[in-house]
């Protein structure tokens, strides 16, 4: 049998109540200054609230991420193709 599908801030903090993955959430916000983790925007800069970003085999919450960092910089890479990606850039610096 399958588990029942979670919604809202409980499908990254399944073990909280509704209200309590929400101050979750405000807790990773305050302590990030309510920046994306990632292009350190505020969060006011940006029409929809920062995307909790987690890692989708373990499910553990890494932090909060505006849409573009969360699906196209974080979502496109794994930590090998990210080191990759790293590693070429790296080719200019020592040029």
């Amino acid at each position: 049998m399958r588990k029942p599908k979670l919604y809202g801030m409980r499908k990254y903090w399944p073990h909280l109540n509704e209200a309590g993955a929400e101050a979750e959430r405000e807790k990773l916000s305050a302590a990030q200054g309510a920046k994306c983790g990632i292009c350190q925007k505020p969060e006011s800069g940006f029409k929809m609230r920062l995307a909790v970003d987690h890692n989708h085999k373990t499910g553990l919450v890494r932090g909060l991420l505006c849409y573009r960092c969360n699906k196209f910089v974080v979502g496109r890479h794994t930590l090998e193709t990210a080191t990759k990606l790293l590693d070429y850039l790296r080719i200019e610096e020592t040029k």
